[in-house]
């Protein structure tokens, strides 16, 4: 019986762990794997604001967009100062 319990206070507590990491919003836009996060950011906008520049340029050349959001991807783009079309 303890061992059951203490198999499921760590399962417990690693589910906590995978849940507070991945609900907390921040991409590493740096990270070797950044481009998994694009379409999330591109229906995201504009509630949420645009990755950086650099950011969305990745997203245009290493994402597999929709056309659809190719096309919010380019107004994200846009929307940003300084930042030019891919």
């Amino acid at each position: 019986m303890f061992v059951f319990v203490e198999v499921s206070m760590k399962l417990t507590f690693l589910l906590f762990l995978v849940v507070l990491g991945g609900c907390s919003g921040r991409v590493n836009w740096d990270a070797k794997d950044a481009h998994r996060h694009c379409a999330r950011a591109i229906a995201e906008w504009p509630d949420r604001e645009a990755p950086p520049c650099q950011a969305l340029h990745m997203c245009a050349n290493e994402a597999a967009l929709s056309p659809e959001e190719g096309q919010k991807l380019l107004e994200m783009i846009r929307s940003l100062p300084d930042c030019p079309l891919p």
